[in-house]
């Protein structure tokens, strides 16, 4: 699914209010990833909640270590990159959080 911000959305907006994606957008990036009970790396005190894998660190010795979030930790990143995609007139494609844009 690729999304094209309105520059217009952008151009509305000042330093202090950034345009908010909306919550039927919201739940249907997250539901682009894939979710089980773990621990979000930011909110560890949260217990386990429902996270997705949104990175992996490649260790030299042992196993990769994926880099669960929980949906507020999901959220964010793409919220950033989708203001990042409006100001800079590129396409936005949700559910790759950890990806810069292209």
């Amino acid at each position: 699914m690729l999304l094209k911000p309105r520059r217009s959305d952008a151009r509305r907006a000042c330093c202090c209010e950034k345009p908010s994606l909306a919550p039927v957008n919201q739940q249907q990036i997250l539901a682009l990833y894939e979710w089980q009970a773990g621990t979000c790396f930011r909110h560890p005190c949260k217990g386990d909640v429902p996270t997705a894998v949104v990175q992996t660190v490649h260790q030299r010795v042992g196993d990769d270590e994926p880099v669960r979030a929980c949906e507020e930790c999901v959220i964010e990143p793409e919220q950033e990159r989708w203001v990042a995609a409006s100001e800079s007139g590129l396409e936005y494609r949700p559910g790759h959080a950890d990806e810069p844009l292209q």
